[in-house]
This record gives structure tokens, sequence and C-alpha cells, in this order.
């Protein structure tokens, strides 16, 4: 069974687009938006290996230029 698990995304001024444009081609991610709110960005990420979530969102979302700041949320 797929692990699936939200990200909230904060990114700097004006860089939610191309960042946006970035996180989707991620293949994990299955949904990504522009929300307005705490957070700049929702993306869903179903996964099948629940070990490889942090490495996913530590080294592939986290680590894009122009984010500030993420939480994650794991659907249980």
């Amino acid at each position: 069974m797929a692990t699936e698990a939200f990200v909230l995304i904060n990114t700097q001024l004006g860089k939610e687009d191309e960042i946006l444009a970035k996180v989707r081609e991620i293949p994990e991610i299955i949904e990504a938006f522009i929300v307005m709110g705490s957070y700049d960005l929702v993306a869903k990420i179903s996964i099948e290996d629940a070990k490889k979530l942090k490495p996913l969102v530590t080294n592939e979302i986290r680590s894009l230029p122009g984010i500030k700041e993420t939480v994650t949320i794991i659907v249980v």
C-alpha cells in the first residue's frame, strides 16, 4: 500500500510559479497547487515505500532554490 502525504511549502516572494513547475516534475507528486493562506504551495505525494518519503522531501523538494520552509503531513 502506498504512503500518501501532503507537503506545505513556503517560497521566496515571487518564486511560486517557478517552484510549482519544478515540484510538478517530481514523479511521486501526484498533485500540486498554489494556495492562499499561511503556505504558498501544497503538494500531494504518493510513494510506495514510506522509508523513501524523508529523502524525497529533503533531497528533492527542500533543496529546490527559493523554498524557505516545508511542513510534511502524512496521511494515516
